[in-house]
């Protein structure tokens, strides 16, 4: 596929392989231990009890890592005819087992999940402990986490699996609004299932509280468009962040067989041309450095590449922009 086929099919992968690491975890999910586990007042086990590791993203790794070597085969087919300083014509393939691309995708990739990873177990903790100290049901608790399953597609729905700490908080936050009849806060988040808007305002209108089954029902679809949100932001940025790690490593093992010389490779940024471009990155649109230098955004912010992952996250989160990757055959 070419650069401009993996950015645009890539993402869906993405998305797809990290809810296959949800739905398992929820589908493995132990409910009547973790009742028991919260009866006791155990947060810390009934978090250990749902098994929230590593080894559930095994698929998400997996298309992380395949992503790397795509992005990095698709720059050297990119590039077209390959030649040495003297105009002949060499063949060079990208590989994934030379070591310092191996040991750096198995790096990211096992940063990227135990991150999320860890933001998920903090997640679920908040809830628990949430759901104990308003001496909610543990059941009731437990569901909250989990989530309830929907008859119609037999799926747990709702829950708080997969979602980051911020998220979590969102929810609760919700949660307490409709809890206290504070209707018109609830209102005005943007990720609310507006097809229950109509149920909120005849309770305004009627002057009295939401049921308990309404507040779940509630809180459960606007904690499903959180994690759908979720799914998707993460698959944009790891899509950028795989690809382009993977193009910058295939110009490092080409500039490795001395064919190339490293201050003959340049980089140009291209931003994404629409309201949604970060302006920092708008400003950054055009500009070119040498390869092995760094973009510097106006917040003083440095960037190999879009996507890089060692930048900070206000700087790659949700990044649409594109690298471009120019070799002077005749720099001598």
């Amino acid at each position: 596929m070419t650069l401009h086929e993996l950015l645009a099919a890539f993402p869906e992968r993405v998305r797809q392989a990290f809810f296959v690491g949800i739905r398992e975890i929820q589908d493995q999910a132990q409910i009547n231990e973790l009742v028991r586990a919260l009866e006791r007042g155990d947060v810390q086990g009934a978090v250990d009890i749902l098994y929230v590791e590593e080894a559930a993203f095994r698929e998400f790794q997996e298309t992380l890592e395949q992503g790397y070597a795509d992005g990095g085969a698709a720059q050297i087919a990119d590039l077209g005819r390959l030649e040495d300083q003297e105009g002949n014509r060499f063949v060079f393939r990208f590989s994934t087992r030379n070591p310092r691309a191996e040991h750096i995708i198995r790096e990211y990739s096992s940063q990227r999940i135990t991150a999320i990873v860890e933001d998920q177990r903090q997640a679920v903790r908040q809830s628990l402990e949430e759901g104990l100290s308003r001496g909610q049901n543990p059941r009731a608790t437990a569901l909250d986490v989990v989530g309830r399953i929907e008859r119609r597609s037999q799926r747990r729905r709702g829950g708080i699996i997969g979602l980051s700490a911020q998220d979590e908080r969102a929810v609760s936050s919700a949660r307490r609004e409709l809890e206290g009849g504070e209707f018109s806060s609830y209102l005005r988040r943007d990720r609310r299932d507006r097809r229950f808007d109509a149920t909120i305002r005849n309770a305004i209108r009627e002057g009295r509280p939401l049921t308990r089954t309404q507040i779940q029902r509630l809180t459960g679809r606007y904690s499903d468009r959180l994690l759908k949100l979720r799914g998707e932001t993460i698959a944009r940025t790891e899509t950028l962040s795989a690809l382009n790690m993977g193009r910058f490593q295939a110009i490092e093992q080409l500039i490795d067989t001395g064919k190339v010389r490293r201050q003959d490779v340049t980089l140009v940024w291209n931003a994404a041309k629409d309201l949604r471009t970060r302006d920092t990155h708008r400003a950054l649109n055009g500009e070119s450095v040498k390869f092995g230098e760094a973009f510097v955004s106006p917040r003083g912010a440095r960037l190999r590449y879009p996507g890089d992952p060692q930048a900070p996250a206000s700087e790659i989160v949700n990044c649409r922009c594109n690298l471009r990757v120019r070799v002077d055959y005749r720099a001598n």
